[in-house]
């Protein structure tokens, strides 16, 4: 079967037939193959429509041929005869793993996502074998033996440059639950992380959630053998390969809520160890590699005459800003500049997750907080999970948060800040956050209008990977609001843009007092920890506009 051509098929049905025709119930057909695309395809049409079963096999044998010039890997297919039957079952199998463990599946999608797989396993160890890839990580996943659906591991091969002193190679497991954090969920904090454990190849290792693994130990056994064959090329069969990871352990992941969206799809609310401590993470299963809303959870002590005992409760420290990006949006309060003694401070923070943002510039900062979430479900996580309390100066309105603004514009309401805070559905685009409609020059106006006339600030999470499109956007907003800064966010890909209703020439207060105060009105109000670093958010800040120079 050279092609998938009209002519060939004919061939190989008449040919099919023939096997067919001498073979009587129960025999076999048995073929070796490399399981091209149209090869595949046509042999799970043609023998699971007869009623024939289907077993494959990925033949071992071939994978330790050291004088193999080429990795693809070698398939048996063994098609056994069965006299069909009216509403007979598929009887579907597969053995594609080191345990010989065969496997019956529900549908022929589950053998071709099985020899896929494989496929391009093989593809990226061959890649590897042929030269080093400083400056590009490749990523592969590996799945369990009794599932071909379900990963169990993704690896991702980190190369760096050769330095004296550095070891060859190693594999580091990343905790659980602990994929999204920039050290292990980025490139460029996987190659920070090769370098500062000195090897030029590194596979970093990441655990998936709905797979139970038994403890370090059992990982090595089980990954020892595969992880070797990614080993840079001329490294001795019998080097000994280190496993590294953070502690003695893999962490702990708890699930505390499985939950559907009708906007969201699915998600999971789950308690994850770090080095840090106890936190609550709410991810879409859409988007598993994004935190959609992180807490820290701390234990609630329990009141004694002699001395303060845990009671082995948990609760949320509302005081704490798990995200950076978080820490740089409530320091937005600086650019709102000076306000009278009797006035109180108001914000409209648009995207509320498990409201992290909104209750800290409410219980923290004194601001009044009108929070603005599309999703019902998500106000319901945040209350349920998340300690979110609603209060006078904390309300919430689940609508869209455009038409909630454009709402404040017709009524003429003033706040000294906007905060958006919401990401993008539409993968399509190079901006993850916010959505473009947010953005627009006419909603962009309607914010300006919101806004008080001396002292109003839009406070804008922005992640775009696009730089055309990120340039587009700030000459935009530039182009209404007459001071615009922006400042990117360490070890995140946020970036975080302020956009001022006053100009530079108006301005009473000096920008670093300014942090300063906020950050000594947050410690005064309960905060256990400084707000921000206010040289490190200066140092990474950039004035934009020729009207705010």
């Amino acid at each position: 079967m050279t092609d998938g051509s009209e002519a060939v098929r004919r061939r190989v049905d008449a040919m099919f037939g023939e096997i067919s025709r001498v073979l009587r119930v129960g025999g076999r057909y048995v073929c070796i193959s490399l399981a091209q695309e149209h090869i595949l395809a046509k042999v799970l049409d043609y023998f699971p429509s007869r009623g024939w079963m289907v077993r494959v096999h990925k033949l071992t044998d071939a994978d330790e041929d050291k004088e193999q010039t080429s990795y693809f890997p070698v398939f048996v297919f063994v098609f056994t005869k069965f006299k069909k039957m009216a509403n007979m079952t598929k009887v579907l199998e597969m053995c594609m793993y080191d345990d010989d463990k065969v496997t019956r599946v529900a549908d022929e999608g589950e053998i071709v996502a099985a020899v896929h797989e494989l496929q391009q396993y093989a593809l990226v160890r061959q890649q590897l074998h042929t030269r080093s890839h400083v400056g590009e990580q490749m990523s592969l996943q590996l799945h369990a033996a009794a599932s071909a659906q379900t990963p169990r591991y993704t690896l991702h091969v980190v190369d760096r440059p050769v330095a004296a002193g550095d070891a060859a190679f190693a594999i580091f497991i990343v905790p659980q639950g602990r994929a999204t954090e920039w050290m292990f969920g980025s490139d460029a904090g996987r190659l920070q992380l090769a370098k500062q454990c000195g090897f030029r190849r590194v596979i970093v290792t990441t655990l998936h959630r709905d797979q139970h693994y038994e403890g370090l130990e059992a990982i090595k056994a089980e990954l020892s053998a595969k992880v070797l064959e990614l080993a840079p090329a001329g490294m001795p069969a019998n080097t000994q390969v280190p496993f590294l990871s953070v502690g003695a352990d893999i962490g702990r992941r708890t699930t505390v809520h499985q939950g559907h969206s009708e906007l969201s799809g699915d998600f999971v609310v789950e308690d994850v160890e770090t080095d840090a401590g106890l936190f609550r993470r709410l991810v879409f299963l859409s988007n598993q590699n994004v935190v959609q809303s992180e807490a820290k959870l701390v234990a609630v002590s329990k009141n004694n005459k002699k001395k303060r005992k845990s009671s082995g409760k948990l609760s949320i420290d509302t005081s704490y800003l798990s995200c950076q990006h978080h820490h740089y949006m409530v320091s937005g309060i600086a650019f709102v500049d000076a306000i009278s003694a009797d006035e109180k401070m108001e914000a409209v923070v648009v995207g509320l997750g498990g409201g992290a943002l909104a209750m800290y510039l409410q219980q923290y900062c004194e601001v009044a907080v009108e929070a603005v979430e599309l999703d019902p479900t998500i106000l319901d996580v945040a209350v349920r999970f998340y300690g979110f309390t609603m209060s006078e100066t904390l309300r919430v309105e689940v609508c869209d948060g455009l038409d909630y603004i454009r709402k404040l514009s017709k009524e003429g309401s003033k706040k000294h800040m906007v905060l958006l805070d919401v990401d993008s559905k539409d993968s399509s685009v190079g901006m993850s956050c916010p959505p473009a409609s947010f953005v627009e020059r006419e909603f962009l106006q309607t914010i300006y209008n919101v806004l008080h006339a001396k002292n109003g600030v839009l406070v804008l999470n922005l992640v775009c990977r696009e730089e055309a499109l990120r340039s587009l956007l700030i000459e935009t907003v530039s182009a209404i609001f007459p001071l615009v800064y922006t400042a990117r966010v360490p070890e995140e890909v946020n970036e975080i843009v302020y956009a001022c209703r006053r100009d530079a020439a108006t301005t009473q207060r000096p920008l670093p007092a300014a942090l300063e105060r906020v950050n000594a009105a947050a410690t005064r109000n309960g905060a256990r920890e400084k707000l921000t670093d206010v040289a490190e958010l200066l140092d990474n800040l950039t004035l934009h506009g020729a009207r705010a120079t």
